[in-house]
Formats: C-alpha cells, sequence, structure tokens
C-alpha cells in the first residue's frame, strides 16, 4: 500500500474483498471481512492512494465492512479530512449511513472529537447531523453523543454554529433525558455551565422517570447533608433556574384548574338542556 498500483495490482486487490483481515478498529485487533485496499487507504489517510483507487473502482464507494462501517466512517473517525472531502463530493448520502452500531459518519466524527471534520460533513448532509443514533433500544441524538463522550468542543461547536436558538437542543433521548440530564448525571461541569449560558435548555425538562435535573444532581444525597466538591458547583449553577420535579409542579394552580373543568361541565349542560327544550329547527306541531 506504500506506492502506486498498476491497473493489474488493483484488480488483485478488489478481488480479496471477501476474505478475512485483521483491521484495527477502536485501538482493536478484530477479524473483518468486506476489508478493501479502499478501508485500509480511508482507515490510514493514505490520500494519494485512496483516490487512485476509488478513480480505479468507483463501485467500492458504497462498501460496508464486516461491522458496517463505510469507507466514511472509518476516513470521519481518524480525522482525515481529504478522504472525507473526496467521498462527501462523490457519495454524499454515505453521511447518513449507519453502522452496526446504528452510529453515521457525523457521530461517529463526535465520538472520537473530529471537529475537522464536522463542517465537511455537515455541508455535505445537514440532514446526518440531526439524526438519532439508533441502536438497539437506544435513541440519542450527537448533541447526547457530545455530552456521553465528554466532547465539549465538539459539542460547542454545533451548539454556536448549527443549531443556535434551535429547539434541537432540547431533543430527548429513549429514556427522556436532555443532554442537560445526562450532564449532571456524569457531572460534566464545563458542559453544564456551557448548556445552561448559552442555549435555550429547558432546565426543569423531565425524563421518563419524572426527573429534572436538579433530582439527578440530588439523588443518593442524604437528607439535610450539603454537597461536596464538583457537586456543590453544580448545584450553585442549576440552583439560579433549576428545581426539582416536586417543586417545579405550582400547586397553586391545581384549584384554578379544577374549578376551570367544573364551569366548563355546568356550561355544556346547560347547552344540552336548552337544545332540548328548543331544538334548532323547532317542534314539528302536524301531530
Amino acid at each position: 500500500m506504500g506506492g502506486r498500483l498498476n491497473e493489474a495490482e488493483i484488480k488483485v486487490h478488489v478481488s480479496s474483498l471477501h476474505e478475512e483481515h485483521e483491521c484495527n478498529l477502536d485501538g482493536a485487533v478484530v477479524k473483518c471481512f468486506n476489508w478493501t485496499p479502499l478501508h485500509a487507504a480511508a482507515s490510514s489517510g493514505q490520500l494519494e492512494l485512496f483516490q487512485q483507487l476509488l478513480s480505479s473502482s468507483p463501485e467500492l464507494a458504497d462498501a460496508l465492512d464486516s461491522q458496517q462501517r463505510s469507507l466514511l466512517h472509518l476516513a470521519s473517525a481518524n480525522g482525515h479530512i481529504g478522504i472525507v472531502k473526496a467521498l462527501t463530493k462523490v457519495r454524499p448520502e454515505m453521511c447518513l449511513a449507519r453502522d452496526r452500531d446504528g452510529a453515521n459518519p457525523l457521530h461517529v466524527a463526535a465520538m472520537r472529537g473530529k471537529v475537522e471534520v464536522l463542517d465537511e460533513l455537515f455541508q455535505a448532509n445537514p440532514h446526518a447531523a440531526r439524526a438519532y443514533r439508533v441502536d438497539r433500544g437506544e435513541r440519542e441524538t450527537i448533541l447526547h453523543i457530545c455530552v456521553k463522550y465528554n466532547q465539549l468542543q465538539f459539542l460547542q461547536m454545533l451548539l454556536e454554529k448549527y443549531f443556535k436558538g434551535e429547539e434541537f437542543v432540547n431533543a430527548k433521548d429513549n429514556a427522556g433525558n436532555t443532554i442537560l440530564h445526562l450532564a449532571v448525571a456524569d457531572r460534566r461541569f464545563q458542559i453544564i455551565k456551557h448548556v445552561l449560558s448559552d442555549t435555550e435548555i429547558h432546565v426543569n425538562a423531565t425524563n421518563e422517570s419524572k426527573q429534572t435535573a436538579m433530582d439527578i444532581l440530588l439523588l443518593g444525597q442524604k437528607k439535610g447533608t450539603k454537597p461536596k466538591g464538583v457537586d456543590y458547583d453544580i448545584q450553585v449553577l442549576l440552583q439560579k433556574h433549576a428545581k426539582r420535579f416536586k417543586d417545579a409542579v405550582d400547586p397553586t394552580k391545581l384549584p384554578e384548574r379544577k374549578n376551570g373543568i367544573i364551569v366548563a361541565a355546568v356550561l355544556m349542560a346547560t347547552l344540552a338542556f336548552q337544545a332540548g327544550v328548543a331544538p334548532p329547527c323547532g317542534v314539528w306541531q302536524d301531530d
């Protein structure tokens, strides 16, 4: 793979499409099938060789390895911007391709913190940034992924450049958690600080367990004890705006709602009675 390949050599390499190879995925050497020279070049960042192979076998631009990873997944995960540009130029739809874990190339770039790749992928296919990663019951946005993998710089770029002022920041995962729920659960102080100060996050949003971000922070703390360390710092940030679920529901609104329902019921009953006494078309007088 070190030098230029002639046409005969390319055909030999392409014919090995279904052979077994050892490949390095996320630091682990595993057995891969459908591992073509294009996959190797995309993973290692050999742009000149990749371009030569792609021009000779353009039909392999959509090839997936045994982990269901496309060439774009591999180039994005490793931050090879030249190869990302070459692929998005000919196959922008591959930005939406999902690997075995339900992640598209943008999700993979977020996991690995490849900020350089973000612009190219977003410009090629903006819908990929809004697609959920869906895998075995899990469902999360690229923003959830940034929090989960502690990618503050990637998250800041997404929120400031692409999702500023958008409701997307309040999207929930399969458990009903917003990015604020996750950031508090993982004690990501810098992420919490950024999200609270620079977004329109719903600080008192509840998840499927009826928990706000403040509930999650206080979960497990003994009543009457003061939080320490990062828990204390997070509570100082949250308490300016956030509440526990039981405090977020205003009990003074409940009687008003109950009275409103009673008034509406009386009004409906009155209208029904009037319609019976004086029908819209009058009473039939012939018999």
